[in-house]
């Protein structure tokens, strides 16, 4: 049975995904689940606010996992 952790953030697809935009934007995370990957996301830098790229991102990502 898949998990909702093993589809969006530990899966072999979605790992590769992440992969990418962590190393694109320099985020340093070992997430084991979404509300961590999105944590690091949220966090990984101190001006993050709520329409800055950073918050979108992973938004995104998530909803492209879901949708293929």
């Amino acid at each position: 049975m898949e998990t909702s952790n093993h589809l969006f953030v530990l899966g072999p697809v979605a790992s590769e995904v992440w992969q990418f935009f962590d190393n694109l934007f320099g985020i340093l995370d070992r997430a084991n689940g979404v509300a961590a990957k999105l944590s690091s996301w949220f966090f990984s830098h101190r001006f993050v606010v709520r329409n800055h790229i950073r918050v979108i991102i992973p938004f995104l990502t998530l909803w492209f996992i879901w949708r293929d």
